[in-house]
Formats: structure tokens, C-alpha cells, sequence
């Protein structure tokens, strides 16, 4: 079943317009981690998460063409050391996961 297309129209200021860039890119690095977690928890894995972020990113990338704004703005999540440190421990759970279940 083909879904039905929506338009819409907004108006923001370039400024809100990065702010919503930057939601929309902590959303899927959270989708990202969540999934890692979640399916090294239960020792399976399937392209839910996947099938997710690939449209998301999608439409980020469509937005930012055809407003000619890139920036994406992330108050605390600019900062580089709180995300790598996230990413970090994440990756250490999941690899924590996968020996739990390889014993």
C-alpha cells in the first residue's frame, strides 16, 4: 500500500530551523544506541532501527536543501566530549552484552 505524501509549511528562523536539525540528529543517534543496547541485551539483532534512521536522515538531508541551512544546532549535545563519552560507554555495554552471551 503506497502511503499518502503530506505537505506542510512552517515558518522558523534559521536559528529554529537548526535547533530542529539538531533534534532530528540526536534522535537518531539515540534510535542508534537504544537499538545496540537493546538487541546485544537480548542476543538478537534485526534492521528495525535501520529502517528507521535511513528515512529520517532522508528527509534531514531534503530540509537542509531546501532551506540552505546545514547547521545543526545541539546545545549540550555539541559538546564533542559528552557525545563521544556516550558513544563510548554504549559500545563498551554492547560489547559487554555480547560476551555475557558468548559464556
Amino acid at each position: 500500500m503506497k502511503e499518502k505524501v503530506k505537505r506542510i509549511t512552517i515558518e522558523v528562523t534559521d536559528r529554529e530551523l537548526s535547533y530542529l536539525f539538531g533534534a532530528i540528529r540526536l534522535g537518531v543517534w539515540l534510535e542508534d544506541w537504544c537499538a545496540g543496547l537493546s538487541q546485544t541485551a537480548i542476543n538478537t539483532y534485526d534492521t528495525h532501527s535501520y529502517k528507521w534512521c535511513m528515512p529520517v536522515l532522508r528527509i534531514l538531508d531534503d530540509m537542509k536543501k531546501e532551506s540552505g541551512i546545514t547547521e545543526e544546532w545541539k546545545e549540550y549535545g555539541e559538546c564533542d566530549y559528552a557525545i563521544e563519552h556516550i558513544g563510548k560507554f554504549v559500545g563498551e555495554e554492547c560489547k559487554k552484552n555480547c560476551k555475557d552471551w558468548d559464556l
